[in-house]
């Protein structure tokens, strides 16, 4: 309406001048008035776009032509019309007319058209203005039913998942078990080259936020333990040349199986052996578990869904792969169309040939490190971190290594051949002979600690030499400036209460965690008591990590929830330590016990909301699992690590365990009910959350993971749907089922994880620690801001491939994820674990000081003082309107009286 108001300011000048015209000449009678074709104003303002419009002082005068940008925009009428008055208006002379077209019309005629363009907008806008609301309302509605279906979907999925999975606490869906993974022969569809068919297909690896796949609750996924067994050896079947060039070029075609190293997929290549099937038999079932991988040798196969061909195999075709890495059901039939053979891979010959690579290179790193005199005063935990990060480079004879001139950032250690080190005395010099270095040798460590020019040259000697590198920012991001650590006193004593703690080497955690923390609470540590009666400001007495964090050297966790222990009518001290269960069973006996309703529904069992039946005030949530489904499913030890976990911890950032029981169907788990519901459900309610709700909830996993790595415990399984909501809006992790404890510096092996946040080393079988966790971390808060994890898709094996590509691949959407947010996720999900935010020597730490925490109140947070962002409505210890609603469960699960569970 801007122009609109223009063209009325101006209209009265026009109209001035031309009354002070002494003879303004009527139009003439001959020129037809465009008013009188009966167009109506709209239709004439549309035509004004393109109207040859000047005043008329005699015929030989011309005005400026119209400017194209006026001309050319499509506005209101009214809008268009003063467009054209304001750049063509000459002044008002004695023949006062308007030409139009040719044709001359009178300013009263613009007046009266004016008049009518204003009234016939005013209801346009009228109408747009009720369109509009009923837009806005239909938008809400559908969001409304949106919502109501995501709700019944997510109750669906949870009722009808397969209970074969693997996985306890939640089995995968049929789309989430899926793997196989096949080429394909078919006109119709073209996948490129080498390229692999998923089965669903992903339709886009970017992240859709608020679409389908955002809205269903991701399912975790977890294979057997692997024996840690670096001497096993493998048993190598006789092939010929054309044989083993068919089963490596099928592997290295595959989209997953490419990125194994070169050494994985020699000895895989030497492993396979060989199978034959008759025309019309099997190979691989629908519905059936799968463990092994299939490559074609001879012969002609058809893939099936259902009793559907959807495609056929030709020989050098892998398929199968997923099962490799843990026990899932097949999402397709292979059938033989001929006679044909194939080359097979067992699971846990892959499983072993990964590990025994893994820990054959860590070992062999380890020990070159050890000779290294620079580092004689590092910890072995350090090493360990070092040996991590060591590079194998090949450098062919004679060529340069090191240049002198040149400005140092590497250090290297001699892997296998030598070395000739050469100097020039002066500038222009040729440069003389000064020694031979041999594997074992290293040189350039004063790359690592200084920015001073290489001296000497270093040329690889015939045949070819390969060397460990160490660059300098990855030294510096784990261990320090090497001049600091050569001057420091590493007194193994003075730190022996510190190494005998959770908090052993504290400094990769927490930088100087030794400076921070009270000799109380290294005696509780050492005790198997984590951080009990930790006195704070307030004078209030807590538990948790309060005591150990370098921010909060005096500042307790948060109090239980409103309904958690103090409800239950149980002493929290009486809970903690190693009577912690017995306690927990005398104080509350499982007859005592009410169910309300359901909380939620899983392959596992379900989770439901009690209450004592002396005391209906107090309310918990029993985590009920199927005895029969953990023996099918063979996670007897997971169960039990789980409990044994969640009653040796007691942080406010954590869903805590009362007690435990047992039947001959069930074992179950007393926690804590935390009814402001699933961050899941509120981020699936809201689409996506601001940086503000983000901040506070990584904020708070950080003071979980802070408590959990401190005492050796990596998470692994970090999701929204494993985030609970208190009645204050403060977030509990929950579910522990594939929650580990490892000593320092070790890794373990077992893959586990839900796929959208599994790190790349976990996929590769390479061994994984508590810097998986920091992964799934940045993958929480891209989410958290968008909706989606970053990497989607229908099949797993399709998210494992795009995960294994890196985060760089990713799309950011900025209007949802700003730079500082940016910054923070990618250093969070480095694809190389030692280059990753809080692995560093500073540790967790490190994360905390990101810019992108900047003023957030880490004192408030874990004193409980800070406003938590999302407040949850509870009306009581019983509301559990937070929650989707569950039918009532009528199935009754068969007897297991195996007795594995005699202890729990």
């Amino acid at each position: 309406m801007a122009s609109y108001n223009s063209f009325d300011n101006q209209a009265p000048a026009l109209l001035d001048r031309h009354q002070q015209s002494p003879n303004p000449p009527p139009p003439p009678s001959s020129s037809p008035n465009f008013l009188a074709t009966g167009s109506s104003p709209l239709v004439f303002a549309q035509s004004a776009l393109n109207l040859n419009l000047r005043w008329s002082a005699d015929d030989n005068t011309i005005p400026p032509p119209i400017p194209p940008h006026q001309t050319a925009s499509i506005g209101s009428p009214l809008t268009t019309v003063g467009a054209v008055l304001r750049s063509a208006v000459s002044p008002i002379t004695s023949s006062g007319c308007v030409l139009i077209d040719g044709q001359p019309q009178s300013i009263e005629a613009i007046q009266n058209l004016v008049a009518q363009l204003r009234e016939e907008i005013a209801i346009r806008d009228a109408q747009i203005a009720h369109l509009t609301g009923e837009v806005t309302s239909l938008r809400r509605l559908v969001g409304d039913r949106n919502r109501d279906v995501d709700q019944l979907r997510s109750v669906l999925d949870q009722k009808y998942i397969p209970t074969n999975n693997t996985n306890h606490a939640a089995a995968a869906n049929n789309n989430a078990d899926g793997n196989i993974n096949f080429g394909v022969n078919n006109d119709s569809t073209d996948y490129g080259e080498g390229r692999s068919l998923q089965i669903p297909m992903m339709p886009s690896p970017q992240p859709q936020a608020q679409g389908p796949l955002a809205r269903v609750k991701k399912q975790g996924v977890c294979g057997e333990s692997v024996s840690r067994n670096a001497n096993i050896g493998f048993v190598h079947y006789e092939k010929d040349h054309s044989s083993r060039s068919l089963i490596y070029n099928a592997i290295t075609s595959n989209d997953f199986l490419n990125n194994l190293e070169q050494s994985q997929i020699e000895e895989i290549v030497l492993c396979m052996y060989e199978k034959r099937v008759n025309k019309g038999c099997f190979i691989i079932r629908e519905g059936e578990p799968g463990d092994a991988l299939y490559v074609t040798a001879e012969g002609m196969l058809e893939v099936l869904k259902g009793d559907q061909v959807i495609g056929q195999m030709e020989v050098g075709r892998a398929f199968g792969e997923m099962a490799l890495l843990y026990n899932c059901n097949r999402t397709a039939s292979v059938k033989a169309l001929t006679n044909s053979k194939f080359w097979t891979l067992d699971r846990r010959v892959y499983q072993q040939i990964m590990m025994n690579s893994s820990v054959h290179k860590h070992k062999e790193n380890f020990q070159f490190l050890l000779s290294v005199s620079d580092f004689k005063n590092l910890s072995q935990r350090k090493l360990h971190k070092l040996a991590d990060v060591l590079e194998l480079i090949y450098y062919p004879a004679n060529d340069y290594i090191i240049r002198q001139g040149e400005v140092g950032e590497t250090f290297f250690i001699i892997h296998s051949g030598q070395v000739k080190v050469t100097q020039s005395k002066a500038p222009g010099e040729p440069p003389q002979d000064i020694r031979i270095l041999e594997a074992g040798d290293w040189f350039g460590e004063r790359a690592l600690y200084t920015r001073e020019k290489r001296s000497a040259n270093v040329v690889a000697m015939p045949p070819g030499v390969h060397v460990l590198c160490l660059d300098r920012s990855n030294f510096i991001h784990l261990i320090g400036d090497l001049s600091e650590i050569k001057s420091r006193e590493y007194d193994d004593s003075r730190r022996s209460i510190l190494s005998q703690s959770p908090a052993t080497d504290g400094e990769d955690y927490f930088g100087s965690a030794e400076k921070h923390t009270s000799m109380a609470s290294q005696a509780s540590l050492e005790d198997g008591t984590p951080g009990l009666a930790v006195s704070t400001s307030s004078g209030r007495s807590g538990s948790g990590m309060g005591a150990l964090s370098p921010f909060f050297p005096a500042v307790t966790t948060l109090p239980a929830g409103k309904w958690s222990a103090e409800m239950a009518g149980v002493d929290s001290d009486t809970l903690v330590g190693n009577n912690r269960a017995i306690a927990g069973r005398n104080a509350i006996k499982y007859e005592d016990l009410v169910p309300v309703a359901i909380l939620g529904i899983g392959g596992f069992g379900r989770v439901e909301l009690v209450v004592l039946r002396n005391d209906p005030t107090k309310s918990f949530a029993l985590k009920c699992m199927k005895k029969k489904h953990i023996v099918d499913t063979r996670q007897e030890k997971h169960i039990f690590s789980e409990r044994n976990l969640m009653f040796e911890i007691k942080s406010s950032f954590v869903c805590r365990l009362y007690a435990t029981y047992r039947d001959n169907k069930y074992v179950y788990m007393l926690l804590e009910a935390c009814l402001g519901g699933e961050i899941w459900t509120v981020l699936r309610n809201r689409g996506n959350f601001d940086d503000n709700i983000t901040r506070f909830i990584v904020a708070s996993v950080l003071e979980a993971f802070t408590y959990l790595h401190t005492n050796h415990i990596i998470y692994r399984d970090l999701k929204p749907e494993n985030l609970l909501l208190d009645h204050r809006g403060y977030i509990k992790l929950c579910d522990f089922g594939f929650a580990k404890k490892i000593s320092p510096g070790k890794k373990t092996w077992t893959f586990c994880g839900t796929p959208e946040y599994v790190a790349p080393e976990i996929i590769l079988n390479k061994g994984h620690d508590h810097s998986a966790d920091y992964w799934s971390l940045g993958i929480l808060m891209f989410e958290l801001l968008t909706g989606s994890p970053p990497f989607t898709g229908m099949d797993p094996m399709k998210i494992y491939s795009i995960i294994l590509r890196g985060i760089d691949a990713i799309m950011f959407p900025p209007f949802q994820i700003n730079r500082t947010a940016t910054a923070l996720i990618h250093r969070l999900c480095a694809q190389n674990p030692v280059e990753r935010l809080g692995y560093g020597r500073g540790g967790i730490v490190d994360i905390k000081q990101h810019k992108y925490f900047q003023g957030f109140d880490w004192i408030g947070l874990c004193r409980g003082t800070l406003q938590a962002p999302v407040l949850p409505r509870i009306s009581g210890p019983t509301d559990v309107s937070n929650f989707d609603n569950y039918p009532d469960q009528t199935e009754v699960p068969p007897d297991e009286t195996s007795g594995w569970d005699i202890d729990f």
